[in-house]
């Protein structure tokens, strides 16, 4: 399980193979909980009592006070991928503010929620969310930031949905984006996936599009909305962000690094000036010198 903290949010990213009956059991820290199921399904026991089911798409609520012990089953066997938002008790009027605690206050009675919007669009955007969050990829100070903006979006719209008045239904996008359903969320994610294992020589736009279910058009459009850029554009991100930690790491050849993800050197050194203002072979320069410097 990987844990992310920024601005007074702990995120918890995990996924695991599970097998059906399998149980385990946590004890949470104190405070206010989000948790997105966006893989799998599990039953739920919370300070001895049955919550229910928690199915991919749900998010679940609680409030741990006591360090009560919740229990799971797996409903199945399958991975179980699912990303938790927890603030510190001590933290929640810093994070969401007085009137926010209030709100939370009001539905502390109910130990744990299992928060489903139906096909609201909420649910939607709480999936692509979960997947983004899920499936971030940057140096880590970019990443933590990004992981802490994300859980905050989620945090308030979890907010408005206890907010709003009864059956009605707030018009909800990530960044004015289209509404897409959960099943084209979890494509782009597959499809995020599939360019990730092919840095190197990555499929077109076509042949994705084909592997996770969908038409190229749609695929791009849905990609550039979830992750902020076009297919190629991404690409091309994601191999300088390897090529540059594949440097830090220690690799001091800069023409084997641009071969490594597909670039010819001179223009893997132009492209990697573009993307970070220094040129690689200063970056491998300055990482001798300091540790010569250690030494």
């Amino acid at each position: 399980m990987e844990v992310i903290k920024s601005t007074g949010v702990e995120v918890y990213i995990d996924s695991q193979p599970v097998s059906c009956g399998q149980c385990w059991s946590t004890t949470p820290s104190e405070g206010l909980w989000l948790g997105v199921m966006l893989q799998g399904a599990i039953n739920i026991r919370y300070a001895s009592a049955d919550a229910g089911t928690w199915n991919a798409g749900e998010l679940v609520f609680f409030r741990a006070e006591d360090g009560a012990e919740t229990c799971h089953t797996a409903v199945r066997g399958s991975d179980v991928s699912g990303v938790f938002v927890h603030v510190p008790a001590d933290n929640i009027e810093q994070v969401i503010g007085l009137e926010g605690a209030h709100l939370l206050s009001r539905h502390s009675g109910q130990r744990l929620m299992l928060h489903s919007y139906g096909d609201q669009a909420e649910t939607k955007v709480t999936n692509a969310l979960g997947w983004q969050m899920f499936g971030a990829t940057a140096n880590a100070a970019e990443r933590r930031l990004f992981v802490a903006g994300k859980a905050l979006e989620m945090l308030s719209l979890f907010l408005r949905s206890l907010n709003r008045d009864s059956g009605a239904v707030s018009s909800c996008k990530i960044d004015g984006t289209r509404d897409w359903s959960p099943r084209d969320i979890q494509s782009f994610h597959e499809a995020r996936v599939i360019l990730m294992d092919r840095l190197q020589d990555p499929p077109g736009v076509s042949e994705i599009a084909l592997a996770v279910g969908m038409n190229a058009r749609k695929l791009s459009q849905g990609f550039l909305d979830l992750f902020g850029e076009p297919v190629y554009s991404f690409v091309k991100s994601q191999r300088l962000i390897g090529a540059r930690a594949m440097i830090e790491a220690g690799e001091t050849s800069v023409a084997r690094v641009a071969y490594s993800f597909g670039y010819q050197p001179g223009h893997f050194s132009t492209e990697f000036r573009k993307r970070f203002g220094i040129s690689p072979s200063v970056l491998t320069g300055r990482r001798d010198f300091k540790h010569d410097h250690e030494d």
